[in-house]
């Protein structure tokens, strides 16, 4: 179920560059992303901290909560400026094709996970598929209407390590104890306490047009709320990169949205791309790695 619940929180998660798109005229990339992940994150925390909070002191999570918070604090804004500048598809795809890599080397680093040749193969797949779908989608309306592409790719690279952060955070929180909601929403909490002051003194548009509003409310509940408990209750069974791996899904969806809806064009390769991404997700799925059962145990909330 933990691999199931990551992947739903992966497709949710595509549809936020289709809304973005949708966003008043002149809205900053950076607000939007401020002003979803803040706002999203301060209903996390009342959720997460509805009723059990008590059973989860803040002593032994402070290290990864800071970290976690470190990260999520940049994340939203290099997201949603990749996507604005590099174009919906590349964008997309640079953010989470570099965050499996990112994240194992994260989890390598700290001696948390070893890794099987399927586990690596299937990462490789599935980044090899997204580098394919971020050629495939240069220069047939996505990165050719991108204002600044170089900027995009920086930005979503940028992107990439702090969401690989989080979620190693996210994950070491859990593995100390501490539920997934209260986890989730403590991080995603303390982050929208400095996430939505600079969304209101950025917002412009996004604060005074009724289609900001909704755009807004959207982001806000749906891709960001109610996906990342998704995301957090995944955390419990399947390890940070696994996890990763598996919202690879996302940029899948996005680039399907971005030509079915706002009718961008997509090469065979980015076809290609895609199937490849599909493929590494399945395979990967199969190799999720549950935490050991006394983790397990003390990680449900």
């Amino acid at each position: 179920m933990g691999a199931i619940a990551v992947l739903v929180a992966g497709i949710l998660w595509g549809t936020t560059g289709l809304t973005a798109h949708y966003a008043p005229a002149g809205a900053s990339p950076f607000a939007i992303g401020a002003g979803s992940m803040g706002l999203g994150g301060l209903v996390m925390a009342l959720v997460g901290h509805a009723g059990a909070a008590r059973r989860a002191p803040w002593r032994p999570i402070r290290t990864p909560l800071a970290w976690g918070v470190a990260c999520l604090t940049v994340y939203p804004m290099c997201f949603y400026g990749a996507m604005h500048y590099a174009g919906i598809t590349v964008g997309t795809a640079i953010n989470i094709g570099s965050a499996p890599l990112m994240a194992m080397a994260i989890e390598r680093a700290t001696g948390r996970a070893t890794f099987t040749r399927r586990k690596l193969g299937s990462a490789a797949l599935a980044v090899l598929g997204l580098v394919l779908l971020s050629i495939g989608g240069a220069g047939h309306g996505g990165a050719s209407t991108a204002e600044n592409p170089p900027l995009g790719i920086a930005l979503g690279l940028a992107a990439g390590l702090t969401y690989a952060g989080y979620s190693a955070s996210a994950h070491e929180m859990i593995r100390r104890g501490c539920p997934s909601g209260i986890a989730m929403g403590r991080m995603f909490g303390v982050a929208g306490l400095f996430l939505v002051p600079f969304y209101l003194a950025t917002g412009g548009p996004l604060l005074t047009e009724p289609r900001g509003w909704a755009v807004m409310a959207y982001l806000a509940l749906v891709p960001m709320a109610f996906a990342y408990l998704l995301f957090g209750y995944g955390l419990r069974t399947t390890s940070a990169s696994t996890a990763v791996t598996l919202t690879l899904v996302e940029p899948v969806v996005a680039a399907v949205l971005a030509v079915l809806v706002v009718k961008e064009e997509m090469g065979m390769l980015g076809w290609l791309g895609m199937a490849l991404v599909l493929l590494g997700v399945l395979a990967l799925g199969r190799e999720g790695q549950p935490l050991p059962a006394d983790e397990e145990a003390a990680a449900i909330p």
